[in-house]
């Protein structure tokens, strides 16, 4: 790595972001076209602020978190923030896979350099109970919500009930509605298994090896 106060990583992806870099201005994050990597490189460690299409500077005092999973085999780091339009305010979050655990590594060394004084870096390994609550609720929710569209889609089939759309959210409930009609009950029930199956596996992965997570955030 050079002694610029802004470094650069890329990656080589048709899909996702393809740029990261951090300098004390902030961290940039985006998907840029091929022929402009290189350039909008260059410019980010002169320390100038490229305006490009599809990149975006996530200033540090808008950032909410920068974490990346250690056991992770995608190498990749999220960066979640704090976008404001006008009145209206929304958080943020978009994600970045190096290379290499190295790059990853590096990129930590180098944001602990360039971040604020106002930020904290801290590193959290899951307990076995912490690393399955997320999957496991999941799990116990794609369970029943299965059981439910099952037995919906039957008395459908079956003629027992009528569907009625009403009330807030009508659009989601015809998607719903038009999903048991047309899988009916055995296509839902196959559906559902595969998902929570997938769950499952989520589940046992994180269970047999809990993420060790390297933290940057506000102190």
């Amino acid at each position: 790595m050079s002694t610029t106060s802004t470094q650069v990583w890329t990656a080589s992806t048709r899909l996702g972001n393809n740029l990261i870099s951090a300098s004390p201005a902030g961290i940039f994050i985006g998907s840029v076209s091929g022929e402009m990597a290189e350039p909008v490189s260059e410019a980010l460690r002169r320390d100038e602020v490229p305006s490009v299409q599809g990149l975006e500077l996530v200033e540090w005092t808008t950032v909410n978190r920068v974490r990346g999973d250690i056991k992770s085999s995608s190498n990749s780091v999220s960066v979640s923030w704090k976008s404001t339009k006008g009145s209206k305010t929304e958080t943020k979050s978009e994600s970045f896979s190096f290379a290499s655990p190295t790059d990853r590594d590096d990129f930590f060394v180098h944001l602990r350099e360039v971040m604020p004084s106002s930020f904290a870096y801290s590193e959290d390994e899951l307990t076995l109970v912490r690393a399955a609550i997320g999957p496991g609720l999941w799990t116990i929710g794609l369970s029943a919500f299965t059981w439910i569209a099952y037995l919906g889609a039957r008395d459908l089939a079956s003629g027992t009930a009528e569907a009625e759309i009403k009330g807030r959210r009508q659009a989601v409930k015809r998607l719903f509605l038009w999903l048991m009609e047309t899988l009916g009950p055995t296509g839902i029930l196959v559906l559902g298994s595969v998902l929570v199956l997938i769950a499952l596996a989520v589940l046992v992965s994180r269970v047999k090896n809990p993420p060790h997570y390297r933290i940057v955030k506000p102190a």
